[in-house]
């Protein structure tokens, strides 16, 4: 019963929340004990009540599967690595498939990855864990509308199987690598990536066409090899494969892994120090709060305009637990055991995510 109204009051909280008042908001969960709209999203998605505009909210501590993305509907959750919260986070408990443009998806935790079809036009991740990666299958190009990546945290990487266009990767923590990207920018990440034993494995490839800058890039991979001038060469340098001009990027003030012997002659402004985690970050605290930058990292200060480089700081700051922007949450509640008078007198105290 605690339970039940408990998320009862965040998903009214949610639904008071919407700031589009034609467009309408429905709740889903997948316990037919909360009485919410949907079960599930397919369901929602099928309804004939649900149109192009609407918005999906997962109530707090839900988990519902996967499906394909058919409508132009914004999809917001309560936030990730929410330990000690009184709100649980929302889970969609496989990977999504975006087949229709316009969509918006905030604040969710998505147990697979997100796959891209050519329909997928405007389509934003914003606060959200993504635990897979994303990418695109068979042909999708995404040649029309950006696919927008701002402030996530990504488990896996980002790829087109074929070179795809409008990508906007910001404010990211990335734990793999980025693929087959052409006019893309991709500005203020962290990027870490594990590697393989191979000296060709980079964290990213294939990027033509591109902004890279104020990112933080480690090659976490230590291993290494001996050259023919029995010099040690760590596959960690391998941050950026594409920095000839003949892919016509932007490369600047990126703080990398890769070693100064092994800077980019074409790109001298980044900082090539051979940088370990533990040179840059505070490595302390939650999954996302570890990378905020230590005191005297070599990020401080050294992005464009003046920027940080890495996830707090540039266009779309890192929000710590990534919670929805403008959707009340409960950060403290006090419910007791028993009740008085035949009353249950719950205490709760309710904050808005304003930034």
């Amino acid at each position: 019963m605690r339970k039940i109204l408990l998320l009862t009051l965040v998903s009214v909280a949610f639904v008071f929340s919407s700031e589009d008042v034609c467009a309408r908001s429905w709740r889903i969960n997948s316990s037919t004990e909360a009485k919410a709209d949907f079960t599930s999203l397919s369901d929602a998605l099928k309804s004939l009540e649900v149109f192009n505009g609407d918005t999906l909210y997962l109530d707090a501590g839900c988990f519902v599967s996967g499906c394909s993305i058919t409508k132009s509907v914004t999809i917001i959750g309560t936030g990730f690595n929410l330990a000690g919260s009184p709100v649980k986070e929302a889970v969609i408990g496989s990977t999504l498939t975006m087949k229709t443009a316009d969509v918006k998806v905030e604040g969710c935790v998505i147990n697979g990855g997100v796959s891209l079809e050519d329909e997928a036009k405007n389509v934003t991740f914003e606060r959200c864990r993504i635990l897979g990666s994303v990418y695109s299958l068979r042909t999708a190009t995404i040649k029309e509308g950006p696919i927008k990546i701002l402030s996530c945290f990504i488990g896996g990487g980002i790829s087109q199987y074929f070179t795809g266009n409008n990508f906007v990767i910001s404010n990211n923590i990335i734990r793999g690598k980025l693929s087959n990207l052409n006019s893309a920018t991709i500005t203020n990440n962290v990027i870490v990536y594990d590697g393989d034993d191979s000296k060709t494995d980079y964290a990213l490839v294939n990027i033509t066409n591109s902004n890279i800058s104020n990112n933080i890039i480690i090659n976490t991979n230590t291993k290494y090899s001996v050259n023919t001038d029995q010099t040690v060469f760590y596959y960690k340098n391998n941050t950026i494969q594409d920095t000839t001009p003949e892919y016509n990027n932007s490369i600047v003030r990126n703080v990398l892994s890769t070693a100064a012997e092994y800077a980019f002659p074409n790109y001298p402004d980044n900082k090539f120090i051979g940088a370990a985690l533990e040179d840059v970050f505070v490595m302390e605290g939650g999954i996302d709060a570890i990378y905020e930058l230590k005191e005297g990292s070599p990020a401080l200060g050294y992005g464009t305009n003046g920027y940080d480089c890495g996830i707090f700081s540039g266009p779309y700051p890192f929000v710590l637990s990534g919670r929805p922007r403008l959707v009340p949450y409960i950060y403290e509640a006090t419910i007791p055991n028993q009740s008085t008078d035949g009353k249950l007198n719950i205490t709760l105290k309710i904050k808005s995510q304003n930034e």
